[in-house]
């Protein structure tokens, strides 16, 4: 009769560090049942508008008066979609049959405008309502409204496109032309005088030198014939590319723990990392700590607006088949590069506004290996060679009689955490 042989075939790196998984488990609190008529959702929401609206021309440039989607609605509700996260839109036009894309209208003139609220669920129904707004001529005697200030957007420069400028911000006005044909100019309107208002800039280096700024706040005033002032602001952000070191793993036998650092580069910050410790198979101690670190780059908060996270990746640079390598990072436009020997070699993300890298410090060792029916008799992984899922791995450590098991994955895999102190273990089955 032939025999077969199952054998258990540990990986050639018998003492690699641990990883375990996490699973969340969410508890479902029986708020409410809405699965019945949400799934599908086929009913509109209830649209509802105001009564009236009255409002005055000239606010928002000549004869324009801006109506916005809120003026309108009249808390609108929908069945299965939060108030908030319902779709407004508005139209003129009373005969439309497909959802507007706007969200606020500029009225021309004066008189009665009848204005269409379309709201719209998260499952595309759609309903809709209408509203009678009034534009009135606007109200001069006497003028309590400020002047219109809309600034332009916030400019973002590297260092070499800011330099091909040729702006210097202590040369104003001669400069001022430069500057509005680069970063845009305010756009000012008074509603009594008819656009008649006055505006003055400023500047102000909030960051850097007067010879290399990296952060200039412009400012704009707008006064009218009466005397109402109002204020708008622009940044202009200057920056130069930055690089980080990625910290390695660390493993039993490091010395040292590797840190995260940056160089160059305004607006950057480490925050304190957080740490989650891992208990170990072993009385006392831990397995491992799951340090989480993070570097805020303000500059790109303030230029975009956009408080977007990146998670760095672990990487396997030396293809040793574990990942956690140390490597450098640098930003350079709206990307961030790997970088080797100050090289960009590889794109790994788009820039953001939170880096956040997750380090192992490793206290503990695992054994990984797989089980598999051993039809060729050779005690070796062969293709074609069925693994075994379900069986039961038992490791005895030699040093300090512990046993250690395991049960392997549908594809025979298995891993355990094993003690320090066992540097030579028996594995069975």
């Amino acid at each position: 009769m032939k025999k077969t042989y199952a054998c258990s075939t540990p990986n050639s790196a018998a003492f690699l560090p641990h990883l375990l998984l996490w699973v969340v488990l969410a508890l479902l609190l029986p708020l409410q049942d809405l699965s019945a008529q949400c799934s599908p959702d086929t009913e509109a929401p209830n649209a509802v508008c105001v009564g009236f609206l009255s409002v005055q021309t000239n606010t928002q440039g000549p004869n324009l008066a801006r109506i916005k989607n809120t003026q309108i609605d009249f808390n609108s509700q929908d069945n299965c979609t939060a108030p908030q996260a319902l779709q407004l839109r508005l139209t003129l036009d009373g005969n439309a049959s497909t959802p507007p894309a706007d969200t606020y209208l500029d009225l021309t003139g004066t008189g009665t405008f009848e204005v269409f609220l379309w709201v719209g669920d998260q499952a595309g129904n759609w309903s809709t309502c209408s509203a009678p707004v009034v534009v009135a001529p606007p109200s001069c005697s006497p003028d309590y409204k400020a002047p219109l200030c809309v600034a332009p957007p916030n400019a973002h420069f590297t260092e070499q496109e800011f330099a091909a400028l040729d702006i210097d911000f202590f040369n104003m006005p001669d400069d001022l032309p430069k500057v509005r044909a680069a970063c845009g100019s305010v756009y000012h309107w008074d509603n009594c005088s008819n656009g008649d208002s006055q505006v003055q800039e400023s500047f102000y280096i909030s960051e850097g030198t007067p010879t290399a700024p990296q952060q200039v706040q412009r400012r704009f005033f707008v006064t009218d014939a009466a005397g109402n002032l109002s204020e708008g602001v622009q940044y202009i952000l200057i920056s130069s590319p930055f690089s980080m070191h990625v910290p390695a793993y660390r493993y039993p036998n490091d010395t040292e723990t590797d840190s995260m650092s940056y160089v160059g580069g305004f607006g950057h910050e480490l925050y304190p990392p957080e740490d989650s410790v891992f208990a170990a198979p072993c009385p006392g101690g831990y397995s491992k700590i799951e340090r989480t670190r993070f570097m805020i780059d303000w500059l790109y908060v303030s230029s975009t607006g956009n408080d977007a996270e990146v998670q760095l990746p672990a990487l396997d640079l030396n293809n040793d088949g574990i990942t956690g390598d140390a490597y450098d990072i640098i930003a350079i436009d709206d990307s961030i590069w790997l970088s080797i020997n100050n090289v960009p070699t590889q794109k790994l993300s788009r820039r953001g506004a939170i880096y956040i890298y997750k380090q192992f410090l490793y206290n503990s060792y695992i054994l990984r290996g797989t089980v598999h029916l051993d039809t060729l008799q050779n005690c070796a992984f062969d293709s074609g060679e069925p693994p075994l899922a379900g069986m039961q791995v038992k490791v005895i450590g030699q040093v300090s009689n512990n046993v250690y098991t395991a049960v392997t994955d549908a594809s025979g895999a298995y891993e355990l955490l094993v003690c320090t102190n066992d540097t030579l273990v028996e594995v069975g089955l």
